[in-house]
């Protein structure tokens, strides 16, 4: 474990004193707080080892500190190891492939791509570019990478010979951003940070639209099972929501200065950083009564430059020298609760009445089993619920993404309650 005493002495100082004002609300958790040995702002997860990739120090300092996410772990939210970088480096942001196991750095001095070896901790080369980058992004489907510069260029390198492939090139008096990409429609979300988002094919490298809006783009996040795209949109104090379907603003939802949004895609709630304020939590399930609004809020004083959330484990980290790392558990009571109203929302045709009964009164019957600590009785009527919605499946009353959501919010609920 690359950590002294002395500093892990000092991280539970400060995670001592930020957690005494720190005020909970709902169900969110401030977990810990770790610092780095040097000066970091960006990171990268691993979701398929949780493992956190954060960039720190220069020059002969220069490295990617490794930072333990696997909860529970005695060595949780702290740096485990080091990957040396040339004494060149200066570090910017990363982001990474977990399937090939490589990390792509951008260096905030020199026009080149750095590309790091994670299985084997290892610095491989550099990818000379036409000029510095400011935002990467990686395509594990296509091994495409993505990175944006100030002139209004998005460089493509193929990942698979560590070339540059194209630049593609932005309307005029764009200023490029931040990144996102949508894996499953292989479209690329690009900010312009002074108010827009341009959308790229990225099978044919062209741009397909310019969305305009907001002022001050500060982050970006997609959600490739809703098709859902979520912007930081600071000047505005609002998230904003672009439907992937037809490049459209769905919603603009105030939210305060926020600089920070990702979304975890297998929960559907996206965790939204206001700095100064905290961490929020909205609610992105397509057919959810609460869709777009903010189901919960942690207030903390925190501030930072980057986050990201690791799906896995669906912990939230907020960079800045080292991580704040928070949690948003789903409680089992209140859970089944917001299910029942969901299912009631729904509204559904009166000949699907003796179905929804057999539904909610699952539903409720797991409530009070858990109201009674009878775990064991709860799984098994949520397991009962899940098998009334599968079987709606294709028959109309029930969307294919409403019988997606429900279950897995069941299944949620499930996991938080132990269930085999």
């Amino acid at each position: 474990m690359y950590c002294t005493p002395k500093r892990i002495l000092m991280t539970l100082a400060i995670t001592g004193i930020a957690l005494c004002f720190a005020v909970q609300i709902h169900a969110q958790r401030h977990l810990g707080l770790t610092s780095l040995e040097f000066f970091g702002s960006t990171l990268a997860i691993d979701p398929s080892t949780n493992l956190v990739y954060a960039p720190m120090g220069i020059g002969f300092d220069a490295s990617v500190a490794v930072v333990d996410g696997i909860p529970g772990s005695p060595t949780f939210f702290f740096t485990i190891r080091r990957i040396d970088l040339p004494n060149d480096s200066f570090p910017w942001r990363i982001a990474l492939n977990p399937q090939t196991k490589r990390a792509y750095l951008l260096d905030q001095q020199f026009a080149r791509l750095s590309v790091i070896d994670i299985a084997n901790n290892t610095f491989l080369q550099n990818i000379p570019l036409s000029e510095r980058g400011f935002d990467v992004a990686v395509n594990a489907t296509t091994n495409r990478i993505y990175i944006t510069q100030a002139s209004g260029g998005v460089v493509v390198v193929n990942s698979n010979t560590n070339t540059v492939e194209t630049t593609i090139q932005l309307p005029e008096n764009l200023n490029t951003g931040r990144l996102a990409i949508n894996e499953s429609t292989n479209r690329i979300y690009v900010t312009d940070i002074f108010g827009g988002v341009s959308v790229i094919d990225g099978s044919t490298n062209t741009v397909v639209t310019n969305i305009r809006f907001g002022f001050l783009l500060e982050a970006i996040s997609v959600n490739p099972i809703t098709n859902r795209i979520y912007v930081a949109n600071s000047v505005d104090r609002v998230v904003t929501v672009i439907r992937g379907e037809d490049n459209t603003i769905e919603a603009n939802v105030f939210a305060g200065f926020c600089r920070g949004v990702a979304v975890n895609p297998r929960t559907g709630r996206v965790f939204v950083f206001t700095p100064g304020t905290g961490v929020a939590m909205l609610d992105g399930r397509l057919t959810s009564p609460t869709y777009n609004t903010f189901i919960s809020r942690l207030d903390f004083g925190i501030f930072g430059w980057d986050s990201a959330v690791n799906p896995t484990t669906n912990i939230f980290y907020v960079a800045t020298q080292g991580f704040y790392v928070f949690d948003d558990p789903i409680s089992p009571h209140s859970g089944i609760a917001s299910l029942i109203q969901w299912v009631s929302s729904l509204n559904l045709a009166q000949g699907l009445q003796n179905s929804l009964d057999s539904k909610l009164s699952n539903a409720q019957a797991a409530l009070e089993s858990v109201k009674t600590n009878d775990a064991s009785t709860a799984c098994n009527k949520l397991d009962a619920f899940i098998n009334a919605v599968e079987a709606q499946e294709g028959k109309g009353q029930l969307s294919t993404t409403a019988v997606r959501e429900l279950i897995n919010e069941a299944r949620l609920i499930k996991s938080a309650l132990g269930c085999q």
